[in-house]
């Protein structure tokens, strides 16, 4: 089958997804999740690939500054979850799979920090004010009043 043709109301992209019979993302997703149970890593990837996308229009209204602060912002947020996320997957395994009285308080403290860090990142994303934005942005303004006095 051939797609129809592109019209002005109409992307190619939107003409080819009409007469493409594969399946769609969300489809492909929940295939892979039963077929394998997904990784505390692969769940937190998904969360933040879908805030990214919840936010994407709204960032994209935004000034080319105002975009890569954020965009290097939530890369750095990121990055840090992940690693928080496999702090937590180690600390559970070396117990056997459980948490319990002997690591419980680490547990909640890197859960707690990694649910943190993720409302961080869904505010950078979502355009949505962010603490973490503010304050770079007040640390710069500082720095830069210290450079003109001295």
């Amino acid at each position: 089958r051939r797609s129809p043709p592109a019209t002005d109301d109409r992307t190619c992209s939107q003409a080819a997804a009409d007469n493409n019979d594969s399946p769609t993302n969300n489809e492909r997703q929940q295939a892979q999740q039963q077929q394998s149970p997904m990784s505390e890593k692969q769940k937190q990837e998904l969360l933040l690939e879908q805030y990214s996308l919840d936010g994407a229009s709204k960032i994209a209204q935004m000034s080319i500054p105002e975009r890569t602060k954020r965009a290097m912002l939530a890369e750095a947020v990121e990055d840090r979850i992940f690693d928080l996320t496999t702090e937590l997957e180690d600390l559970i395994k070396r117990n056997n799979n459980i948490v319990d009285d002997s690591n419980r308080e680490e547990a909640l403290e890197l859960a707690t920090k990694t649910k943190s860090l993720q409302l961080q990142y869904q505010d950078l994303v979502s355009g949505k004010p962010s603490v973490l934005i503010d304050e770079l942005t007040e640390i710069s303004e500082r720095a830069d009043a210290k450079e003109e006095e001295g």
